[in-house]
């Protein structure tokens, strides 16, 4: 990639007179949320961004930016954007369903059903059960 290009490519989206990002870091922190989802480079890119595994690579060590829907994917899989971007928060918002067991969909399935006074019966009798 020429200097010119790589230029446009680090600046992209940035005003004027602020900092561009920090692609190495944010490719460091897409190469970290890989590998605590159990995926390969190559199985990221192809079973779950549907992108090539030249352009992981490029994105792992800081040579381009990921495109916005492959935040969203991401988002889709319970990874904070924030976190990509930023390294601000924690890496994942929320359990993604697709990773839930059985079991826990099915409560999660009933304690979505029931109304308000149930749920707050359930979370006293959680956090006396289970106190932090």
């Amino acid at each position: 990639m020429s200097s010119k290009n790589s230029n446009l490519v680090r600046n992209y989206g940035t005003p004027p007179g602020a900092t561009p990002p920090d692609l190495v870091a944010i490719g460091g922190r897409i190469a970290e949320v890989r590998k605590v989802l159990g995926w390969s480079s190559q199985d990221m890119a192809a079973q779950h961004l549907d992108n090539s595994g030249k352009t992981m690579w490029n994105i792992e060590n800081g040579k381009t930016l990921p495109s916005t829907e492959m935040l969203y994917k991401l988002s889709s899989f319970g990874v904070s954007i924030e976190y990509i971007l930023h390294g601000v928060g924690e890496m994942q918002r929320h359990t993604p369903v697709a990773t839930l067991r059985d079991d826990e969909k099915a409560f999660l399935d009933i304690y979505n059903r029931v109304d308000d006074a149930v749920k707050l019966l359930l979370k006293v009798l959680l956090v006396q059960k289970f106190p932090k």
